[in-house]
């Protein structure tokens, strides 16, 4: 559809050259700009990599990470509450920035784990897809469900609200 994105190479997620942008006219072209959370659908394709960097925090909405694809954060993220899924992650998916924020109503699916490893954590939004803290000392505030809630770390973690865990609750 037009104004969809997806990955060229891999690169970060703040550099056009990391990314192809879809028209009519034209088909798949080079992008001018990143994508934000008020494009179409941003896909990370099958072998590449994409990381936000801590420069500057972005908003994700209708991210894809094909198998095969990985998701990195070094800044911090918020997945935005748009159509559909708002996150869909079959690769790899790491947030090591200071902050990840699940916006009310966001959705993320996916089948596969979705790490964390930021400070701070804002779920209120739904996890149909394993999430994990494998972080150093994490908080998780918000008032989200989540299908699979793992804390693998030595810290543990600070629940700050109620949060509903739907099927499996693992400390590691």
């Amino acid at each position: 559809n037009p104004g969809d994105f997806r990955s060229r190479v891999s690169g970060p997620w703040n550099s056009a050259a990391t990314w192809q942008v879809y028209s009519f006219v034209a088909g798949w072209q080079t992008a001018t700009v990143s994508p934000t959370s008020a494009n179409g659908v941003i896909t990370i394709l099958n072998t590449h990599s994409v990381n936000v960097p801590g420069t500057a925090p972005v908003t994700i909405d209708q991210t894809v990470v094909e198998a095969g694809g990985t998701l990195t954060a070094n800044g911090s993220v918020t997945i935005a509450d748009g159509p559909g899924s708002d996150l869909t992650n079959s690769g790899t998916g790491a947030f090591f920035g200071p902050q990840l924020t699940i916006a009310a109503n966001a959705v993320v699916d996916g089948s596969a784990i979705i790490q964390s490893m930021a400070a701070s954590n804002v779920n209120d939004g739904t996890f149909n897809t394993p999430f994990a803290f494998t972080g150093g000392t994490q908080t998780l505030s918000g008032s989200g469900s989540m299908r699979e809630l793992i804390v693998n770390n030595t810290n543990g973690i600070t629940l700050t609200s109620n949060h509903t865990v739907n099927q499996t609750l693992n400390f590691n």
